[in-house]
């Protein structure tokens, strides 16, 4: 999930590959040993973890955790069903020189809005597995293209920071985005966190938090 240098970038702010997959790899010595060394093709997310350790403690888990539990993929009692194909992804932090950007990955395209600038990427992983051609000004892949985009607005405003949390209550914005801190009674730019009876939980990090709320 760290670029390292490559594409000359470090740490992992962007749409390529390098950044948004990582290695997963899982031990559970009450599997058979056929099971060992297996690979499963099937798209897992880091959400899916939280979800996977209560299911593997027979704890259902909260209602407002949006990952799947994977225990079904690695004892074969669900690998059929598995019917994620694809996922959102955004960087939303507020440093002034990594560019925010939203967007989608599937199976073989990955597609990418850099909203502050107006530039859009579109890679066919099929055909580009490099990721070294964009697509977007293609005409062959304008239907693709538009697709995507509304695809990725649909999901922003699915997730966006006014998401109303199934067991809690809204965050007490004030004017231009902010939050009301709780703790500390001040105004702050990240809206990015959720109140839950009378606790404060923060949904995305970010560089902008201030201290006492981490």
């Amino acid at each position: 999930g760290y670029f390292l240098g490559d594409r000359g970038f470090a740490d992992k702010w962007n749409h390529y590959e390098e950044s948004l997959r990582v290695p997963l790899v899982i031990y559970d010595p009450r599997l058979p040993k056929s099971n060992a060394g297996k690979v499963i093709d099937k798209m897992a997310l880091n959400i899916d973890l939280p979800t996977t350790f209560l299911d593997w403690a027979t704890v259902k888990a909260p209602q407002s955790y949006m990952g799947k539990s994977l225990k079904g993929l690695l004892d074969d009692s669900q690998s059929k069903d598995w019917k994620r194909n694809e996922f959102y992804c955004e960087h939303g932090n507020k440093g002034k020189t990594i560019p925010k950007w939203r967007g989608i990955r599937n199976q073989r395209y990955v597609y990418a809005n850099y909203f502050e600038f107006n530039y859009e990427y579109l890679h066919d992983l099929e055909k580009d597995p490099k990721e070294l051609v964009n697509l977007a000004n293609d005409p062959n892949y304008q239907i693709i293209l538009k697709d995507f985009r509304a695809r990725t607005n649909k999901y922003y405003k699915e997730f966006s920071n006014n998401y109303q949390h199934p067991e809690g209550q809204r965050v007490p914005f004030v004017d231009k985005g902010k939050y009301q801190n709780p703790i500390l009674g001040g105004a702050y730019p990240d809206p990015t966190v959720l109140k839950v009876g009378n606790a404060w939980y923060m949904t995305h990090s970010s560089f902008d938090y201030v201290p006492g709320l981490l």
